[in-house]
């Protein structure tokens, strides 16, 4: 049994914690422990949030259940360059309950935060290889969206394999340069300590 304290801390919105840092990028480290109270933004308004009904089933369920989050892809969080987070595409209302809770830690899918600032000396290679990966994921799609036509032809026999095979080839570069970009990105983020290497092992 979880005894709930209903007077919850103010959250600040997602835009005013991320503005000040003008353009940035995100990368990703997964899965990794949360300390809820380091988590001072929600991707909703904290009023809006307070008068969903959704909420309120959940409270009552963490009541009488306890806390449980066997999906913790299920709350995404934005570590800002100040080592706290705001919650991102989706985890608002586990993320208030969970400081609702006092709880010590929980699990979340976590993306770092790094101000495009940080990225001067690598921002060249940076916009080269997103314009690679642009053109080889439009021309992966025209030939999926082509295959989806034709691949369900009367004729028999005909396994388009030229095409299918540059399809895979297309994709394979393209998973190669969102890895390289990672790359660039996470190296970055440890260098100006947004993210410890302990985390990624």
């Amino acid at each position: 049994m979880i005894s709930l304290f209903i007077k919850n801390k103010r959250f600040m919105e997602y835009d005013e914690l991320v503005s000040p840092y003008g353009k940035f990028f995100t990368v990703d480290i997964g899965i990794t422990s949360v300390n809820p109270n380091d988590i001072i933004g929600l991707s909703i308004p904290q009023k809006e949030l307070e008068k969903d009904t959704t909420l309120k089933r959940l409270r009552s369920y963490i009541k009488k259940k306890g806390w449980i989050n066997k999906h913790p892809h299920s709350i995404h969080l934005i570590r800002l360059p100040n080592l706290k987070y705001t919650v991102g595409n989706k985890g608002n209302r586990r993320s208030y309950l969970a400081n609702e809770c006092k709880l010590n830690s929980i699990l979340a899918y976590v993306s770092v935060l790094i101000p495009e600032k940080m990225l001067v000396e690598d921002m060249y290679r940076l916009k080269k290889l997103f314009a690679d990966q642009k053109k080889f994921a439009a021309k992966a799609r025209q030939i999926r969206n082509w295959l989806e036509i034709n691949g369900k032809s009367e004729y028999e026999g005909i396994n388009y394999k030229e095409e299918n095979d540059l399809l895979q080839s297309l994709c394979y570069r393209e998973n190669q340069i969102v890895k390289e970009i990672n790359s660039i990105l996470m190296r970055v983020a440890i260098k100006n300590d947004l993210i410890n290497e302990r985390e990624l092992m």
